[in-house]
């Protein structure tokens, strides 16, 4: 019985890349590129750009280069998936008299695909083949390749390793590319590599390539790297053997051994490029002029809204500065709104603002909404700094979560709890519908409202004696929703007075405004009750942060205020994941970010925005506010 191998005429390994091996052989005959594609189960785009030679344009062919014939012994090149499950699999018991070219055509299938499955199985019945299943629709076929954009600053091996590709099949699937002359080059899909940056300006990388056969267990000598970590930053290797093209990533302040094995390429000080960052804020400049000096501190004291941006300003400021000191480039322009869509208007005609990479502001949610208008034809990202009203064309990051993430960032929590856990919904009249939609996560709660007066109006209070009666032993669970500071004193304070070693009560409300921070509220009773509640941002912990608070007044005669803090975090944020890949990337988007006050992390909305949803979760704890970390 014959070997299938013998049916080959030479059929040997390229490369292997990513789930995906690219084979390269001679032809057994003469054939279509139509049928080759076919029968080899790869996309008519991947055909092309590992067949350069059959197109005039190996990203751009025509039907014409469909019908060329591929000749006998002429060498082509196929990329073939080499992690089937057994779902993609179907089982073939070989028959009498079957041969290797029966069952090809029986399948419509390569003798190749049949062999790369298959190593080493002869022909014989009874014997078992696994033939893959196979697109019969060539056109719905996952291309494994894919074109990306380039820059003229773009780095062609920093492009490579980023798409997990040995550098040497990155160069010959780009044959005679110039990244001068061209504007796009072919890399592995990213449905097919999928890689997390980790966020950070203080780790700084070199990037190293493989230039001879390598374990990598020589780079582990060396107590600062480990075999766990190297694998971390470089998840593309797909062994610890390291072949001749493939390209690393170690921290900078790690040498190699052997010097002979490797080449630096570069590092990542090498890589940072001129970020562009405008910020458009409400200062009405025009008020500030030599007929007006008198009111200047009047202005300075009264104007809301200048205060705000003043406030704003100086915290993107600190974080241009905290970023420029790891050597990276920042161009940051600030313009005045005036408050005025024709003044507003005038800007957008007198300044190029495609050229920046992110704009922040305006502030205002009328003048920001005609700002993205009349910017829709860039692809610069508008930043909306402070409103939580979410606008939803797809140049726009909202960086406030909406309520909705507020509220179920509490029931979710809330569910962690024991089942037996007893729950209220406590609410004046105003927040029944609040009250009922808690009802609907909770049905076992017992809702309890306040009582109406005579006259049918709201009286803000509860009975003490009808409330005592439910709180008796064992652990309950209480929401509050009220934006009543009187309500909420007259409830802390109740129930404050039934805790005991035998009654705990732990409090809650899904939306804590500044009721709750009044002058009738009792610090000490949320405490008692380890009162929680969900918030966009979370008190600055003044001791951890001494260092920057020291400076910021020390630069500005004050200290950082809320505006300031989010100004900070939100640019340091921005330009942050800016220089560490693209912002649109899911990769990239489902990274979790924290700093002084803010949090981070994106989703693409309906509309094409990207929508912060990161919230804390916070608990009065003995005069503190913690953060609840989740399990």
């Amino acid at each position: 019985m014959k070997n299938i191998k013998s049916y080959l005429i030479i059929f040997f390994l390229f490369n292997t890349i990513s789930a995906q091996e690219i084979y390269e052989f001679k032809t057994d005959k003469d054939v279509k590129v139509i049928d080759f594609i076919r029968f080899n189960n790869i996309s008519i785009s991947d055909f092309f750009v590992l067949n350069p030679k059959f197109s005039n344009d190996r990203l751009n062919y025509n039907d014409a280069d469909l019908e060329k014939i591929i000749l006998l012994n002429e060498k082509v090149k196929i990329c073939i998936k080499d992690d089937y499950d057994e779902n993609d699999l179907i089982v073939h018991k070989i028959q009498k008299k079957q041969t290797i070219e029966s069952i090809s055509s029986m399948y419509n299938i390569s003798k190749e695909l049949i062999n790369y499955y298959n190593p080493n199985i002869n022909i014989k019945k009874n014997n078992i083949l696994k033939i893959p299943k196979i697109s019969e629709n060539i056109a719905l076929r996952n291309d494994f390749f894919s074109k990306i954009p380039v820059k003229p600053i773009d780095k062609l091996w920093k492009i490579a390793f980023d798409y997990g590709m040995n550098l040497e099949l990155f160069k010959e699937i780009n044959q005679g590319f110039s990244i001068e002359k061209y504007k796009e080059l072919v890399v592995i899909n990213n449905d097919h590599v999928k890689k997390k940056n980790s966020l950070s300006f203080e780790n700084q990388f070199s990037f190293y390539l493989v230039k001879t056969k390598t374990h990598a267990d020589s780079l582990f000598s060396n107590d600062m790297l480990n075999k766990e970590s190297f694998f971390k930053l470089n998840p593309h290797l797909n062994s610890e053997l390291l072949n001749f093209g493939d390209i690393i990533k170690i921290p900078i302040s790690i040498k190699i051994y052997p010097k002979s094995n490797f080449d630096l390429l570069g590092n990542t000080v090498d890589l940072k490029r001129q970020i562009k960052l405008g910020l458009i804020l409400n200062f009405r400049s025009e008020n500030f002029n030599d007929d007006n000096k008198t009111n200047y501190l009047s202005l300075l004291e009264n104007d809301k809204m200048l205060n705000i941006s003043l406030d704003y300003l100086f915290g993107s400021l600190m974080a241009v500065d905290s970023i420029a000191k790891y050597g990276y480039s920042i161009d940051f322009d600030v313009f005045d709104s005036s408050n005025n869509k024709d003044k507003l208007l005038n800007l957008f005609s007198k300044n190029d603002f495609s050229k920046y990479d992110f704009v922040i502001g305006p502030i205002k949610d009328d003048l920001f909404n005609y700002f993205t208008e009349i910017s829709k034809a860039n692809d610069t990202k508008i930043v909306k700094p402070l409103s939580q009203n979410h606008s939803k064309s797809s140049n726009v990051i909202n960086t406030i979560p909406t309520d909705s993430i507020l509220y179920n960032k509490v029931i979710e929590h809330v569910s962690t709890f024991e089942s037996n856990t007893k729950k209220y919904i406590i609410s004046d009249l105003k927040n029944i519908n609040l009250s009922n939609k808690i009802k609907s996560s909770f049905p076992e709660a017992i809702q309890i409202s306040s009582k109406r007066n005579k006259d049918g109006n709201d009286t803000k209070s509860l009975n003490r004696d009808e409330l005592k009666l439910k709180f008796q032993n064992g652990r309950h669970i209480v929401f509050l929703e009220s934006s009543s500071e009187a309500f909420i004193s007259n409830v802390t304070s109740l129930l404050n007075s039934f805790l005991s070693k035998e009654c705990k009560i732990i409090l809650i409300t899904t939306n804590k405004d500044k009721a709750y921070d009044g002058n009738n509220i009792s610090n000490n009773f949320l405490t008692n009750l380890s009162f929680i509640y969900p918030s966009i941002n979370k008190p600055i912990n003044f001791q951890e942060k001494s260092k920057f608070i020291k400076k910021y007044n020390e630069t500005y005669n004050y200290y950082p205020n809320r505006y300031s803090l989010r100004g900070f975090d939100i640019a340091y944020d921005l330009i942050l994941r800016l220089v560490s890949g693209n912002i649109d990337d899911e990769s990239m988007l489902e990274i979790e970010t924290s700093y002084f006050e803010n949090k981070f992390k994106y989703v693409v909305s309906e509309g094409g925005s990207l929508d912060n949803t990161s919230v804390y979760l916070l608990q009065y704890d003995n005069f503190d506010i913690i953060e609840i970390m989740k399990n």
